[in-house]
């Protein structure tokens, strides 16, 4: 796990109004795959409800409900969230991974 996920997870997670049992339900899901899969890709890992991200400080991140992990390698590189309405630049190609896969816990 590189550090600049973990201050990305920080910024884009614990910042919402989470409770720290379901953050932690989040990490242990985002560590079994990590565990799981092989290769270079990016993961949908949680949809988060519209209420929760209304209430993120960055008012340009409140229409961002999909949580995305870049695992490489058996490493989680980084986190970002995207719209589940517009996936434009969450493809194979812009996030420079081989494989899509969605795993939302």
């Amino acid at each position: 796990m590189t550090q600049h996920f973990i201050e990305q997870f920080r910024d884009r997670v614990m910042s919402l109004p989470i409770s720290k049992p379901e953050i932690h339900k989040l990490l242990r899901h985002i560590l079994n795959l990590k565990d799981s899969i092989s290769g270079e890709v990016g993961i949908m890992v949680k949809q988060f409800e519209d209420s929760i991200i209304k209430q993120d400080y960055k008012p340009h991140r409140r229409i961002e409900d999909e949580l995305w992990i870049i695992l490489r390698n058996g490493t989680l590189v980084t986190t970002h969230r995207r719209s589940s309405e517009r996936t434009f630049n969450t493809n194979i190609t812009s996030m420079k991974v081989d494989e899509l896969i969605y795993q939302p816990i």
